[in-house]
């Protein structure tokens, strides 16, 4: 139920064969690899059973980078997420505000023990 592959360089291929495969994982480690939007909505869509999700220091070529948008999937649909790390210099703000982050932190029961930007 854990896969650690930071410092792997996993990109989105790998990473979506993941979400496709490994449905039942709880911890997903991803630091150092290179993912973009794509990976994140697929990991926000498939792995509904994370609660620990690493992407802090993530590669990118060019502007790939997560979006406000893909953030706001990942905080929505991973309802036993309680860590999330990410790198904050790696999120574009976009159009969309970063949805209810107060309520989040706040509401009880506090679901997400640990954000890490």
């Amino acid at each position: 139920r854990r896969l650690y592959l930071g410092f792997n360089f996993v990109r989105d291929t790998g990473a979506n064969l993941i979400c496709f495969h490994c449905h039942k994982l709880e911890e997903l480690e991803l630091s150092y690899c290179h993912l973009t939007d794509l990976s994140g909505l697929e990991i926000a869509k498939n792995l509904q059973n994370l609660k620990k999700l690493n992407l802090s220091t993530l590669l990118h070529a060019g502007s790939n980078k997560f979006t406000t948008a893909t953030f706001n999937s990942l905080l929505g649909n991973l309802k036993e997420l309680q860590f999330l790390s990410m790198s904050i210099e790696f999120i574009i703000v976009d159009d969309n505000p970063i949805d209810n982050m107060d309520a989040l932190l706040t509401e009880e029961p506090i679901r997400l023990k640990k954000l890490q930007l």
